[in-house]
Parts: C-alpha cells; structure tokens; sequence
C-alpha cells in the first residue's frame, strides 16, 4: 500500500509542506496513477501545491510532466489550478511544446484545458491573470458559457426532457418525416416522478424504426452538452434509456464517450445512477467494446447488482445480477 494512502490528511498535509523524503517517490507515484477515490482529490491538491518545494531531478519533473498532460482530457478537478501553478515553476521548454499543438485540438475538453494551462507558460503571474478573468466570467453566467465572438457572451440553458422530446420527434430524425410509435413495454424508463407523464411518451417511441444516423447525432450532442451533472441528470437518463432502445452498436461509442467525458470524475449519487444505467445499457448490446468497459467497472458494477439486483421495478431501477 502507497504512503500516500496511510497517512491521515493531517499527516500528508505536514509532509508533503516540509518536504519529507520519504514520501516524495509515493507522491510522484500517486499523480501518475491518478486514482479517484474519496479523498484523492485532496491529497493530489496538496502534492501538486507543495511539491515544488523539493529539489526535484530532472527525471522526476519529466514524470510530473508525463501526469499533468494527462489533465488536458478529463473534467477539470480541484488540484487542476495547482497543477498548473506548479508547472509554471518547473516544467520544461519541452512540456510547453507539447501542450501547445492542443490549443487546436478537435477535443473541446482539450482546447480548453490547454489553454488555461498554457498561459503558465509565460510565468505565475500571466497564467494567475488569465484564471481570475476566466473565474469572473463562469461566474457570470454560472458556467454555461458559449463564446460566438470575440466580444460576445452568450448563455446557454440546461437542455430540458421536455427540449429533449421535442428534438427526437423532430422530422429530420424520422423517415418521411413521421414519428413511429409502438406499444409500451415492460422495460419502460420510469425515471422520475416528476417526469411520470412523460415516460409513456418515451417508451412508445420507436426509435428502432428511425432514421439512426441523424437520431444517433442528436442523442451524441445532448450527453456532450452540459457541466453541471444535476441539472442535466433526468435528460440524461432519458437519453441513455431511448440509446438501449434504438438497438444499433454505434451507441456503444456514444455511451463509451459519456462515461470517460461526464461521469468517470465526478462524485455522489447522481454519478452513480448515471453510471449504472450506462454499464446496463452496455450489458445489453453485449459487443466485445462494451463488454470490455463493464469489465473495467466490475467492482462497481457489483455494487449496483448487490443493490438492484432483487428488487423489481422500471428499468431505471433494476439491476441484473452479476456473478462475482
């Protein structure tokens, strides 16, 4: 077990600030390994905020470099400005070099990030400036912040269930234009309460007679949309309920993608839900690409059939049992 992991908070906070030896390599270790478990987040924090404080060899800042490029395609997390802090500090010409081709990256998520980053480049003080007039800004407009011009903000809402029904239904998705229904199934969504009306208009949908490539589209840019996992949370479980209905592998892809771009970083019981149905839904299609992910959230996917398993329900809430 790493050091990391034995001290309380209290212990590693007082290390990892006097520049302990000892658990400098477990450190380094930790940032590469970049688990996400309860409480990593803080711990990575801490090291990237002190870490700058040893006398580091030129091995060690490459490694710390090789983590911190990691941080260019994922969510940003809390240690994300101390991480930047520090590589204003230590990194390499090099590590700019590296960070720089991504400024124009077809990955939103990576144009983004390395772009704060980047700033760091220039020193402390340049990248400090920009992350303050960026905090000002997300602020603002409580983080849903689309840029059209250069001088230009614009505020872009939640996509509600109610947007989200209007846009399947839209013609384009469907052949000559007419939305096909079905008849309700056992396996409806029953996702929520408040939404109770609106699940019988989901189930009778039937998105496996649509026109899959233009609905699948719709459904990859509704789970690409959205910061705050609680206020697209019962859009998104309609979504991922309508990819299990429509029956076509390519949503594979387009769940694959969620997973890794919106759930895979955050924490509590709205992550949970969602991830869940997302390794059900794989579970479902049962290819050798969505299998491979359920194998890789075995542990958790344990815990959701320990829970769901025996209890019967709506598809949102029932679990297959799964062997150990």
């Amino acid at each position: 077990m790493s050091k990391i992991d034995q001290l309380s908070r209290k212990e590693l906070r007082h290390a990892i600030k006097r520049a302990d030896l000892d658990i400098l390599e477990d450190a380094i270790v930790f940032l590469e390994d970049d688990p996400r478990t309860f409480g990593s987040g803080y711990a990575k924090e801490l090291i990237w905020k002190y870490i700058k404080r040893y006398n580091l060899s030129t091995e060690q800042v490459a490694r710390l470099e090789n983590a911190a490029i990691q941080y260019l395609f994922r969510p940003m997390s809390r240690e994300f400005k101390y991480m930047c802090q520090t590589m204003a500090w230590i990194a390499s010409d090099s590590f700019w070099d590296t960070v720089q081709p991504y400024l124009d990256s077809d990955n939103p998520r990576a144009q983004v990030n390395s772009y704060c980053l980047y700033r760091y480049s220039g020193g402390l003080i340049a990248g400090e400036k920009l992350r303050l007039q960026l905090d000002a800004i997300k602020y603002a407009v409580r983080w849903y912040v689309i840029r059209s011009q250069p001088d230009q903000i614009q505020v872009h809402p939640p996509i509600t269930v109610e947007e989200l029904l209007i846009r399947v239904e839209h013609e384009s998705n469907w052949y000559n234009g007419k939305v096909i229904y079905r008849e309700v199934r056992s396996d409806n969504p029953s996702i929520y309460y408040d939404f109770a009306k609106l699940d019988k208009e989901f189930a009778c949908l039937d998105v496996e007679a649509s026109n899959k490539n233009q609905l699948l589209k719709t459904f990859d840019l509704v789970l690409s949309t959205g910061f705050k996992i609680e206020q697209y949370y019962v859009t998104w479980l309609y979504t991922i309920y309508l990819l299990g209905q429509i029956k076509e592998v390519r949503a594979v892809e387009i769940l694959k993608r969620f997973l890794k771009g919106k759930i895979e970083f955050e924490y509590g019981s709205y992550r949970n839900h969602l991830e869940m149905l997302v390794l059900k839904t794989l579970r479902k299609y049962g290819t050798s690409e969505a299998m491979e992910v359920v194998r890789r959230y075995k542990k958790r996917e344990l815990i959701y059939s320990d829970y769901y398993g025996n209890k019967k329900g709506s598809w949102a809430y029932s679990y297959p049992a799964i062997d150990n």
